[in-house]
């Protein structure tokens, strides 16, 4: 396969995955839509990492709280 790209117009996946079969372009419309899957899916995955990180702060800091209480109650004895 030729890495010249004798394609110098925009053209449909369809159209692109046929010249790259034919050896007109070493663009391949799989690879392209694949790489912008794994894209979309690592900004989901940072998206659900800053939700759960947020959460657990949240949680970490309620039972910090409860925690504080619980020894003031036991200090008192």
């Amino acid at each position: 396969m030729s890495n010249e790209d004798y394609i110098d117009f925009p053209c449909s996946d369809l159209w692109l995955g046929y010249y790259h079969d034919k050896g007109l372009t070493p663009r391949n419309p799989q690879e392209d839509y694949l790489m912008k899957k794994i894209e979309r899916l690592e900004r989901q995955n940072k998206q659900l990492f800053y939700l759960v990180a947020e959460r657990l702060q949240k949680e970490s800091k309620e039972i910090k709280q409860i925690t504080d209480k619980k020894i003031k109650a036991l200090e008192r004895f």
